[in-house]
């Protein structure tokens, strides 16, 4: 038998098992305060601006990894 058909005889439900234990889901808080100042002349007055967008955004951060270390993140 060859490997490549070696790979077939594991069942579904195995693999699927073996991949939960190597992913680790979290939600990080991500926010991104990117700004741009306005533009005034040197004399002209201007009024002070609310910072926007206060509600911030969840990421799910995924990280793959075997026995040695991260495979992926």
């Amino acid at each position: 038998m060859c490997v490549r058909t070696q790979y077939l005889d594991v069942p579904f439900t195995t693999i699927v098992d073996h991949l939960r234990q190597l992913v680790d889901e979290k939600w990080c808080l991500y926010v991104n305060n990117m700004r741009s100042p306005p533009w005034f002349d040197k004399d002209e007055q201007h009024e002070l601006q609310p910072k926007a967008g206060l509600h911030p955004l969840e990421v799910m951060i995924s990280t793959w990894c075997d026995r040695k270390d991260i495979i992926h993140c």
